[in-house]
């Protein structure tokens, strides 16, 4: 073992969950590994509950002590931690769990807007709406933190079936696709350019565009 390899011990946590109905408490011990690297997502300890207006909330706890950012290369960057909630954006509760997908896809468009030229963010065309966006959740990031940045993007593109309720909890377990690269794909648009060589053709030069790289 050399001196980069980190030890990993097990962290115990309890996970206590309300039925809105009857108000009863169900109360859960989990044991899960945790690799001591900074650049790993915390594992939080979670919390569901009805509050005084019998709304179903979901809280989660940072373990104390927990590193908010991290190195890559020369770069000292925010970094978000796994789940997170209830924070209040625009005069609602909001919560999210499940949320590595989501996390590792936008930490990886902050790092290559931070980490390059001023000329490569110029990439980031901000008349593209999807750019404009990703432009205001990375000044989120550095203004308000990584929670309110990630309640920006995913109130932007919810699939909450009420995204109006003043209490919002996001299940974010899915692909990384399906959180962000789906809503970037205008960034990676290119043409294809293709001659046909039949004299019969009545389009012998065709424009086609894709987002889809091809592989020889």
């Amino acid at each position: 073992m050399d001196q980069s390899t980190r030890s990993v011990s097990s962290i115990n946590y309890q996970t206590e969950e309300v039925n809105p109905t009857s108000n009863e408490r169900t109360k859960s011990t989990r044991t899960c590994k945790h690799n001591n690297n900074i650049n790993e997502s915390a594992q939080t300890i979670s919390k569901s509950y009805t509050d005084e207006k019998n709304r179903f909330v979901t809280e989660f706890t940072v373990p104390n002590g927990w590193p908010i950012h991290t190195m890559v290369g020369d770069f000292k960057l925010a970094f978000p931690h796994y789940n997170f909630g209830p924070e209040f954006y625009e005069g609602k509760r909001y919560s999210a769990s499940n949320t590595c997908s989501l996390d590792s896809a936008l930490f990886l468009l902050y790092y290559i807007f931070k980490s390059h030229s001023e000329d490569f963010r110029r990439l980031f065309d901000p008349s593209v709406l999807v750019c404009e966006q990703l432009h205001k959740t990375f000044e989120l990031v550095e203004s308000k933190g990584w929670n309110i940045a990630r309640i920006y993007w995913i109130s932007t593109h919810t699939t909450h079936p009420n995204r109006n309720a003043p209490t919002q909890h996001h299940d974010l377990f899915t692909t990384a696709d399906n959180n962000v690269w789906q809503y970037v794909r205008e960034l990676q648009k290119y043409a294809i350019n293709s001659t046909c060589q039949s004299p019969d053709c009545s389009k012998p030069i065709r424009v086609n565009h894709s987002v889809d790289l091809a592989m020889p």
